[in-house]
């Protein structure tokens, strides 16, 4: 069952109870409110008659000269000329001699008398009930009155007939009102359910949307109650699942771009050396020839051989467990220098390097590594004369390294690509130069170990610009923090030396 049908159900149920209940209690309530009242009356009415007829018996006993019955039908007979106009319904019997008088034969009452009533009584008391005689509804009132020593019944009966019929009547009112009520409230409780779950169902809908495929579906739901709480939790939900998922898709896509990268870098070696090495075999060559094909084969094994190391460093690197020591930044630089200088110098590119004296926390081989592979990246990108500028100065928070190149740039879209790995802006000119695309993602992710950032700023048509920054970080022995205080403590003093001498 729907969860709205049960929302209407149950409270046109609550609605339709709640004012039967109501109602019933209300006409009941009020109906025996008026019996009470009615009762009221028929006991005065009774208790009235005794004390007429027992002030009439008194005088009837002064008189003399009559049996008892003849007394108390002569004084009810007075009773009733006293009374004139107003009838009092009453029966008046004595053990043994039967009714002495009555004016209810009309009623219909019979031998309905009343000495169960009254014989159960203590003195002056008064015993009533309600019952029904032929289409009437009575309330007989009994008691006895005692003349000479000798019980009198005397007995009273009202009429509250109209009582039972105005019952009645509110009853057959109140079902029709139960009716109305029932039917506006039915439909109104069926809108009231509707309106109440539609937050529900829309966000139902957008489930099973979302569910089926449609990442972008969301649940708009305003509402600022609990539903719409949970409106808002959902679509906090799926915001974080499409967004992961966007993320396994962007994985998926490298990695199929690296397979497929990977299969093309092997395979053009993999052709040349196949096609050399049958020319080779296969044909009789001339010296020149045969050198010329054998060294076309060794330069692919080798192209091959740097490529399997480079992805052997980029699995290790990994899961490499850093060795970290205090390091001169100058003294590095100067080591990358020395090491990539001839390189450079071979291919007409200039290097520039000046470093401010300071301590990084590092390991000192795979640092080296990020600065040669950027400074030859630098000296890739370049066509013809050019230069390679290395900075390294110390900035808040750690220190940094800045290799600008004035080679061709990297346009703005592929900027965010440059640290996949096998992803290279210019392939032809990359694979000439001896690249393999996985240079930058080795740096990347040393970079990353070290807790640092690695910064891409290209223009194109004038060049690119590296930083490296390295954050400051627990060096992991007291030996680094005491070799980076005696580092400063030198450049103090070759401060103070230069003022000195110029001061000279």
């Amino acid at each position: 069952m729907k969860f709205s049908w049960k929302i209407f159900i149950s409270t046109f149920l609550v609605v339709l109870l709640s004012f039967g209940v109501g109602g019933y209690f209300l006409v009941s309530t009020s109906f025996y409110s008026g019996l009470q009242r009615e009762l009221a009356n028929a006991q005065e009415e009774n208790r009235m008659l005794q004390t007429l007829l027992a002030i009439q018996l008194g005088n009837t006993e002064e008189e003399g000269g009559a049996d008892r019955p003849s007394m108390v039908q002569g004084g009810m007979d007075a009773v009733e000329g006293q009374m004139g106009g107003t009838l009092i319904r009453c029966r008046v019997s004595m053990p043994g001699d039967g009714i002495l008088y009555e004016n209810v034969r009309f009623l219909g009452i019979g031998g309905q008398d009343g000495k169960e009533l009254a014989e159960s009584l203590a003195e002056d008391e008064i015993g009533c009930r309600v019952g029904k005689f032929q289409d009437s509804y009575l309330i007989q009132c009994a008691a006895y009155l005692l003349f000479e020593e000798e019980p009198v019944l005397v007995e009273t009966f009202r009429d509250v007939s109209q009582l039972f019929l105005e019952r009645r009547e509110q009853f057959s009112i109140f079902r029709s009102l139960v009716y109305v009520v029932g039917a506006v409230s039915g439909i109104g409780n069926f809108f009231i359910a509707l309106w109440l779950t539609d937050p529900v169902t829309r966000l139902s809908r957008a489930t099973r949307r979302f569910a089926s495929g449609d990442l972008h579906a969301r649940a708009q739901i305003p509402a600022g109650d609990e539903i719409g709480q949970l409106a808002a939790d959902f679509n906090h939900m799926a915001d974080r699942i499409e967004g992961d998922i966007h993320k396994l898709e962007e994985i998926n896509l490298r990695q199929e771009d690296f397979i497929g990268s990977f299969a093309h870098e092997m395979k053009t070696p993999l052709t040349s050396i196949i096609g050399y090495a049958d020319m080779l075999r296969s044909w009789q060559l001339e010296d020149k020839d045969r050198f010329q094909a054998a060294n076309y084969i060794f330069s692919e094994g080798k192209r091959l051989e740097a490529l399997s190391q480079k992805l052997l460093e980029l699995i290790l690197v990994g899961n490499e467990k850093l060795n970290l020591a205090a390091v001169e930044a100058s003294d590095l630089l100067k080591e990358v220098e020395g090491m990539l200088r001839p390189l450079l110098k071979e291919s007409g590119v200039s290097l520039k390097g000046k470093a401010e004296k300071g301590m990084v926390t590092a390991d000192r081989d795979l640092l080296k590594t990020v600065l040669v592979n950027v400074i030859d990246n630098g000296r890739k990108a370049i066509d013809g004369p050019g230069s390679v500028t290395v900075v390294g100065k110390r900035e808040e928070g750690g220190y940094a390294f800045y290799v600008r190149d004035t080679g061709k740039g990297i346009p703005p879209e592929e900027l965010g690509r440059i640290t996949e790995a096998f992803y290279m802006v210019d392939k032809s000119r990359s694979r000439a130069k001896g690249g393999a695309g996985l240079g930058l993602a080795i740096c990347q992710e040393i970079v990353r170990l070290h807790r640092g950032t690695m910064e891409f700023r290209s223009t194109v048509g004038e060049g690119t610009t590296v930083r490296i920054f390295l954050g400051v970080r627990e060096a992991g022995t007291r030996e680094a923090e005491r070799q980076e205080a005696g580092a400063r403590e030198i450049e103090r003093r070759e401060a103070g030396g230069q003022k000195r001498a110029q001061r000279e």
